[in-house]
């Protein structure tokens, strides 16, 4: 079961439990006004016979049944019930059926499609889940500003970091349009304060703006998990299995600044696993690193440097620290 499976039931199951509460809300008013205003339970009474008897006439006789003096007698005795209920200083809808949502009546299904509130909470699950801070309401595609590159010509691949970070800033806007259509990782590789994680950041605010799953581990996260799931595999908690286990099946994986973390022999081999796995059920992947390729094979394996050679697109950060240029505004 993917991760987006998982989110879709456990919404389902809250969509179940939300109507429940509701049904029973609505069951213990109905009581309450039953016992302080025992007219509104006759008049209630009434309706739903005279309902039932309309039901077995159409049934009987539907050529000659009229439905016009069954509305009035409905609409005057609705009345009846509206006036009572205000006389005893209660809303006239207090009896109504409760809903989160009128639109879909809390089924999240509007004729067989999702309504609008069952899509944002899932955007909202996928948002809890995704392990990021807080940084998504800052850091978006919106505020991503190229100013902050220079325009000075980079040795290393004969162009501004500027003219770099927008040929980049494009291919990552295309990246999030057909993501889900056509798989593809990325891997963001420069010096610290480039943009790296911004952009990560702003990847990942788009995807679950639109409904996909995102998980996002630092490196030192990442390396902490997976050395307790080889050495203290008794000790670990159901929280760190459950996001071992995400990181299988979530549709967009970062993982940020690799290198960080604990070197060779203690993420290698996990790290294949994960990326491996992730790679042949088509689930994309993105990393950020300060490691050169030449280093990947030494800090893990050749297996996770062919890994990210082969079936991951490489972005060169370019330039000197932006986070300084932007805290002194230089």
């Amino acid at each position: 079961m993917t991760e987006k499976q998982k989110h879709y039931r456990q919404i389902l199951r809250e969509f179940d439990m939300k109507r429940t509460a509701n049904i029973r809300v609505s069951r213990q008013r109905k009581e309450e006004i039953y016992n302080k205003i025992p007219e509104i339970e006759q008049i209630e009474n009434t309706l739903s016979s005279s309902g039932m008897k309309l039901v077995r006439m159409m049934l009987t006789a539907p050529e000659g049944t009229s439905t016009q003096e069954y509305k009035d007698e409905a609409n005057n005795l609705t009345r009846q019930k509206h006036a009572l209920l205000e006389q005893h200083n209660y809303s006239k809808d207090y009896l109504d059926p409760i809903y989160d949502c009128k639109h879909c009546e809390d089924t999240g299904f509007i004729e067989n499609k999702t309504c609008t509130c069952f899509t944002q909470a899932l955007i909202n699950l996928a948002y809890k889940n995704s392990n990021i801070n807080n940084s998504l309401d800052v850091e978006s595609f919106d505020t991503f500003d190229l100013d902050l590159y220079s325009t000075d010509i980079d040795s290393t691949l004969n162009v501004s970091p500027r003219k770099q970070m927008h040929y980049i800033y494009k291919q990552i806007l295309a990246y999030t349009e057909t993501f889900g259509v056509e798989y593809k990782n990325l891997i963001f590789k420069g010096k610290p304060g480039l943009g790296k994680t911004f952009l990560c950041n702003c990847i990942a605010k788009e995807l679950l703006d639109n409904g996909c799953t995102v998980l996002y581990l630092s490196a030192n996260q990442l390396g902490k998990l997976l050395s307790n799931l080889t050495f203290n595999k008794e000790e670990v908690s159901q929280e760190a299995k459950g996001i071992l286990e995400t990181m299988l099946t979530v549709d967009l994986l970062i993982i940020d600044d690799l290198g960080a973390e604990f070197r060779a022999g203690t993420t290698g081999p996990d790290l294949f696993n994960i990326i491996n796995e992730r790679h042949l059920n088509k689930f994309s992947t993105i990393v950020s690193t300060n490691l050169e390729p030449s280093e990947w094979a030494l800090y893990y394996s050749e297996r996770v440097s062919s890994r990210f050679l082969g079936n991951y697109t490489l972005y060169q950060f370019l330039g000197t620290d932006i986070r300084i240029k932007k805290k002194y505004d230089c």
